[in-house]
């Protein structure tokens, strides 16, 4: 549905860009995006977050707030982290929101774990760009 990048909006984002594979979703948040009157700080693509290639420059800059919320027990969001990573498309001071299933790991070598907490079903995931001399890469199953 986009809940979480309208929210992000609604508390001072200058920009949202979703990503959805969903025809059905991407219709959802269509219909947000018309209803909210966001043309102008929205933007939807119709692509895989764990295939999107580089960022292009019409984007304007690398983004600083990212929430990722694939389908559970895939792996797709490390699959995610590294194609944004390798794409351009995280500001160095990044903050990354992932969701996963309460009893899926996450392994995210090159991105520090700040956080995770368990809300039922889902384990919510805080990463930032694991910079040189940082702590240890995000793995595990740290609970919060």
């Amino acid at each position: 549905t986009g809940a979480l990048g309208f929210e992000a909006l609604s508390r001072g984002a200058s920009f949202c860009l979703f990503v959805e594979t969903d025809e059905a979703a991407r219709g959802a948040i269509r219909r947000s995006i018309e209803s909210l009157d966001a043309f102008g700080e929205t933007r939807v693509h119709r692509r895989d977050a764990a295939d999107l290639g580089a960022k292009p420059a019409g984007l304007g800059e690398a983004f600083d707030l990212v929430f990722l919320d694939p389908p559970y027990n895939k792996g797709l969001v490390m699959r995610a982290l590294q194609h944004v990573a390798q794409g351009g498309w995280l500001a160095p001071s990044a903050l990354i929101v992932a969701e996963t299933s309460s009893d899926e790991d996450l392994s995210a070598p090159g991105f520090a774990l700040l956080d995770a907490r368990v809300y039922g079903a889902a384990k919510v995931w805080f990463l930032s760009v694991q910079t040189q001399g940082e702590g240890a890469p995000a793995s595990g199953s740290a609970d919060g």
